[in-house]
C-alpha cells in the first residue's frame, strides 16, 4: 500500500517539472586544433508551470562500478570543459515555451589528446513551488570533442 501511494505522490510532484531536450542528448564533434564549432541545444518546457533553468558546464566520468559522476569543470584528464562557452547560463521557460541555447567549443591550438569530453547540466525548478517540495530536476547533455584522429566514445 505504501509503494503505490509513494509513486502517486512522486508522479504528482514531478508532473509540472518537465524540461525536455529536443536536440539530442549526446553530441560528437570532430574539431581540428584552433577551430571553433557551435552546437545548438533546444530545451522545451512541456509542464504546466514556469521553470527557472540554469545551465552548468561539468566534467563527467563513468565506470561500471559507480556509473556516471559529474565533477567540477576541468577536474578530469581528457576534459574539454574549459573549451566550452554557453550563450546563456540562466533563463525562464514558461509552459510550452522553447529556448535554443548555443554552446560554443573553441579547440585550443595545442592539445595533448585526440579525444576529450565534458557535459552541460540543465538544472531546473518551478518558479513558484505550490507544493513546497523543493523539487529540482537535472538533465545531462554530454559533449564529446574529437580532434586530430577521431575517437568515437560510446555513452
Amino acid at each position: 500500500m505504501k509503494l503505490p501511494l509513494f509513486l502517486s505522490l512522486l508522479w504528482y510532484c514531478a508532473l509540472p517539472a518537465q524540461i525536455i531536450v529536443q536536440s539530442g542528448l549526446t553530441h560528437r564533434l570532430e574539431t581540428p586544433p584552433g577551430a571553433t564549432e557551435t552546437v545548438p541545444i533546444s530545451l522545451k518546457n512541456v509542464g504546466t508551470v514556469a521553470m527557472d533553468c540554469q545551465l552548468e558546464i561539468s566534467d563527467v566520468r563513468s565506470s561500471c562500478d559507480s556509473g556516471y559522476q559529474y565533477l567540477p569543470a576541468g577536474s578530469t584528464d581528457g576534459s574539454c570543459a574549459h573549451w566550452l562557452e554557453l550563450e546563456r547560463e540562466q533563463f525562464l521557460l514558461q509552459p510550452g515555451e522553447e529556448q535554443l541555447i548555443k554552446v560554443r567549443l573553441k579547440c585550443p591550438l595545442s592539445i595533448g589528446t585526440a579525444g576529450a569530453r565534458a557535459c552541460v547540466l540543465v538544472n531546473s525548478k518551478p518558479t513558484v513551488d505550490s507544493l513546497d517540495s523543493g523539487l529540482k530536476v537535472r538533465v545531462v547533455m554530454p559533449l564529446i570533442s574529437c580532434t586530430a584522429t577521431p575517437l568515437f566514445l560510446v555513452w
